[in-house]
């Protein structure tokens, strides 16, 4: 068994909550090459810096939690030509967390203002 690696994926809380609902993650402009790099059982974690974009509003917080489910990398169909690469995912439901108080507990973000 492979051992799982943990991924964060920078998405509006908009957009965070569409993958929640559909059981998919889909990021970096839908192209495949992050995708590819996830296998099933890795853990995924969504950082939210904003609401949507291009809302000016911060929200910068933690709002989606889950792990990579088996099978491989798909492409969408959402119309008009546009064909999103996709990765199922089993979301766990979860509150959003603000990054502030996290940043100094966080060994990625130790030390580091923003």
């Amino acid at each position: 068994m492979q051992i799982p690696n943990y991924w964060v994926a920078t998405i509006t809380t908009y957009h965070a909550a569409k993958a929640h609902n559909l059981g998919i993650l889909q990021i970096n402009h839908a192209k495949n090459g992050p995708l590819n790099r996830m296998h099933p059982g890795d853990g995924v974690v969504i950082y939210s810096p904003r609401e949507s974009y291009p809302d000016v509003a911060l929200l910068q917080a933690f709002t989606a939690i889950g792990r990579v489910a088996e099978g491989a990398v798909y492409q969408g169909d959402m119309g008009c030509g546009f064909k999103p690469f996709r990765r199922d995912v089993r979301w766990t439901a979860a509150r959003s967390a603000p990054i502030r108080p996290l940043l100094d507990k966080i060994k990625l973000t130790a030390g580091k203002t923003n």
